[in-house]
């Protein structure tokens, strides 16, 4: 996956070198996902040194020579490669059925408007031809995928035009509950309470025009907040007792009583872990 996703940053030098030339903007895109495609975890027997040594000589006909449609010349240099033989090109030739798929999943990526190219290379690279199937059943999991992406930005694009997500999408109340705890993590809270967090996540999943308004939302995400502690996603505890203090924690947070704290279960295993 380095190496697919340097490719992305530094696209073959051929394509760069020969822009004066007259190789169109679209013909070096279209080297740059030679090389994508090339060394993704989906084609075997293919790496960054192979991968520049095949679009270097063979340029945008690489996939067609790879395929078996190229001349007997063609044929020849490819078996001059170093690192590609008989066996290798046998085995490179096995999958060239996904290849199609997987330049229609990078175009699908790229179309979502939200990801940089390594972001695309990366995520191509871990789901292959399934990449449009895994995104549309939630693409909320790009918020784990991709932590730096924010929440408003993943659902603007969730329940636009392309994926069409509905705003009661269950994984979209579980994320928005994820996502507000690592950003208080960020800031250096471990955990957050859950008033709080409620309030937070609820906020973040209103649509506008009164589709979807605060009640339904508030009501989303207390049944995700019940069903992520359920699964151990989600850590809801008791805080610790105040000196003199003889009232128990309550979730409602009203009066003198304290409310449950939440936290991910990975940084409260980790607390605990150091506390020990």
């Amino acid at each position: 996956m380095h190496t697919l996703m340097n490719m992305m940053r530094n696209p073959p030098r051929r394509a760069a070198a020969s822009a004066d030339g007259g190789v169109s903007e679209q013909d070096r895109a279209k080297l740059a996902d030679i090389s994508t495609l090339l060394q993704s975890s989906q084609i075997k027997g293919v790496g960054e040194k192979t991968a520049h040594a095949l679009s270097s000589r063979f340029g945008l006909r690489t996939l067609e020579v790879l395929r078996g449609r190229g001349s007997a010349e063609e044929d020849e240099r490819l078996l001059a490669i170093p690192g590609i033989s008989k066996n290798k090109l046998a085995k490179i030739r096995e999958s060239v059925e996904v290849w199609d798929t997987l330049g229609e999943a990078l175009t699908f990526c790229r179309a979502l408007g939200l990801l940089t190219e390594v972001q695309v290379a990366k995520l191509v690279s871990l789901h292959g031809e399934r990449t449009e199937e895994v995104v549309r059943r939630n693409p909320y999991r790009l918020l784990d995928l991709f932590p730096r992406l924010r929440f408003a930005s993943v659902d603007v694009v969730a329940r636009g035009e392309l994926l069409r997500v509905p705003p009661d999408m269950p994984e979209r109340a579980r994320a928005s509950l994820r996502h507000n705890l690592e950003r208080a993590l960020a800031n250096g809270h471990c955990a957050v309470p859950q008033p709080t967090l409620l309030r937070a996540a609820a906020k973040q999943l209103v649509v506008a025009n009164g589709e979807w308004g605060m009640a339904e939302a508030t009501r989303a995400v207390e049944q995700a907040l019940v069903e992520e502690v359920k699964l151990g996603a989600l850590v809801q505890e008791a805080p610790p007792p105040l000196p003199g203090s003889v009232r128990p924690a309550s979730g409602g947070g009203g009066g003198q009583e304290r409310p449950f704290m939440i936290s991910l279960a990975s940084m409260h295993a980790a607390e605990r872990f150091v506390a020990e």
